[in-house]
């Protein structure tokens, strides 16, 4: 009995000093559990990483904004216009040829040439044409108008399955209008032309405008769609210009051993049609 009641009478005591013990502990230890570093979830996020010096020049070779490359390809294309057709085109060099598709011009006998934001027509006329491959080459007969640029190009043998692109043409005569996906396949063929297989935006009046990829060079031009399809749009790549029209351009200094083997690759891929 005198047990038991002097325990009793001790557990208030005894929970007193857990909580002076606690409440101790508290103070002593606080400033050390602030320095434990927070959970990684919680944690603030690191900085960003400064660019390594030099990594432009070591062959790292970066995008471009979006606005960017509409800048730069508003510059160098043009709405052509002949009768009831439409099209775009593409400035190639300060010498003013312009690359389009051969099914914008088939059959005219007058084109003119329109750059975004001036309503006069510029001349332009035919200097060839590849039927094969849709391609025709024109040139704006007095030279490339001034704040107007050519678009830089880069060869389809850099292209590959998922790669961003980006258009511009002049959609339903609205003028111009840039469109953004992907490349769907690198290579599909048509009658013996191997096209790139994207799923940009396209309609009547697209054909003939510039495709090109994240750092806004040219890689080809849009030249058909599947109908009652979406996302089946094929661009013509830009070496077959170079491949045909490469005495009119002025020898321009381009090396095609990559394109053939490059083609050459494709046509060992692609098992024969039965």
């Amino acid at each position: 009995m005198f047990s038991h009641a002097v325990r009793n009478a001790l557990r208030p005591l005894r929970a007193l000093l857990l909580f002076s013990s606690g409440v101790l502990a508290g103070v002593l230890f606080a400033p050390k559990m602030r320095e434990l570093p927070l959970p990684a979830a919680q944690a603030a996020p690191p900085a960003a990483r400064p660019t390594p010096p030099g990594a432009e020049k070591s062959g790292v070779r970066r995008g471009l904004a979006p606005r960017e490359i509409a800048g730069r390809a508003l510059a160098s294309t043009v709405f052509l216009r002949g009768g009831a057709v439409y099209g775009a085109g593409v400035v190639l060099d300060q010498a003013g040829h312009v690359l389009t598709c051969d099914h914008v011009i088939d059959g005219l006998d007058h084109v003119d040439a329109y750059f975004d934001g001036d309503p006069t027509p510029v001349p332009i006329e035919v200097v060839a044409r590849a039927k094969d491959v849709d391609l025709a080459l024109l040139s704006l007969t007095n030279g490339l108008p001034a704040h107007r640029a050519p678009l830089a190009a880069a060869s389809v043998a850099d292209v590959a399955m998922g790669d961003e692109v980006f258009a511009m043409g002049a959609p339903r005569k609205m003028g111009f209008s840039m469109s953004h996906g992907i490349v769907s396949y690198v290579g599909r063929v048509f009658d013996g032309t191997s096209y790139v297989q994207t799923d940009l935006a396209a309609n009547g009046g697209s054909s003939g405008g510039p495709v090109m990829n994240q750092r806004g060079e040219l890689i080809g031009v849009s030249s058909f769609i599947f109908h009652n399809s979406e996302g089946l749009t094929f661009a013509v790549p830009i070496d077959y210009a170079y491949e045909k029209f490469g005495a009119e351009l002025g020898g321009t200094a381009r090396d095609g051993r990559r394109f053939h083997e490059w083609l050459d690759a494709r046509s060992r891929a692609v098992p024969p049609k039965t």
